[in-house]
């Protein structure tokens, strides 16, 4: 059903930013370390994709519920 595909979308997208943003953290310290590893440029680029991830993703819930809200309104 299209609920269980969104649901399951949604529900690896959810992982994902939380991968994304866990990432992030540790290449910014290891980059504030001075791992040779992981440079500046590197950590910040990370930390954009998870500012991003997350962006999208909270767009992707306020629409959800802008929806689920218009159709609760609906008479029927």
């Amino acid at each position: 059903s299209a609920l269980g595909e969104f649901s399951d979308i949604l529900t690896q997208q959810i992982k994902k930013t939380d991968s994304l943003q866990k990432e992030a953290k540790q290449m910014s310290m290891m980059a504030a370390m001075g791992n040779a590893g992981v440079s500046l440029h590197d950590a910040q680029i990370a930390g954009a994709k998870a500012d991003l991830h997350l962006r999208m993703l909270m767009q992707v819930r306020n629409k959800s519920l802008d929806l689920y809200k218009e159709v609760m309104s609906m008479q029927v």
